[in-house]
């Protein structure tokens, strides 16, 4: 069962400095989200593109495509940066984030997680 006593991620990443921009799903291609930026000291940059598209410091890009899933997304990147900056690799640091957010957000994140794996 879903917490009710969830932290509002969007705000907390706007608390962080960072702006979150909802681009078009082509452009983040096959990817959800994509960042640049500092955490905690440890820069971060995701996903690493190599077709000249570069997500400015400190903004965050989300699909318009997965603009209903925000609070599950941004729930999950900040999960993530914060175990990447305790030292968890990123790979590792993805597997705990979605672990957090299917028990943050239950059956829902199931549901999104199954409309993702395109």
């Amino acid at each position: 069962m879903p917490s009710k006593s969830l932290p509002n991620a969007k705000s907390e990443i706007k608390r962080l400095g960072y702006e979150v921009v909802h681009v078009p799903d082509e452009v983040v291609g096959k990817y959800v989200a994509a960042y640049n930026i500092v955490y905690k000291g440890k820069h971060m940059k995701e996903p690493k593109y190599d077709k000249g598209v570069d997500v400015p410091p400190n903004q965050v890009w989300v699909s318009e495509k997965f603009k209903v899933y925000d609070k599950i997304i941004l729930f999950h990147e900040l999960q993530e940066w914060k175990y990447r900056s305790a030292g968890y690799d990123r790979k590792t640091a993805h597997l705990m984030a979605k672990k957090a957010e299917e028990e943050a957000f239950g059956e829902e994140a199931v549901k999104f997680r199954k409309l993702i794996e395109r």
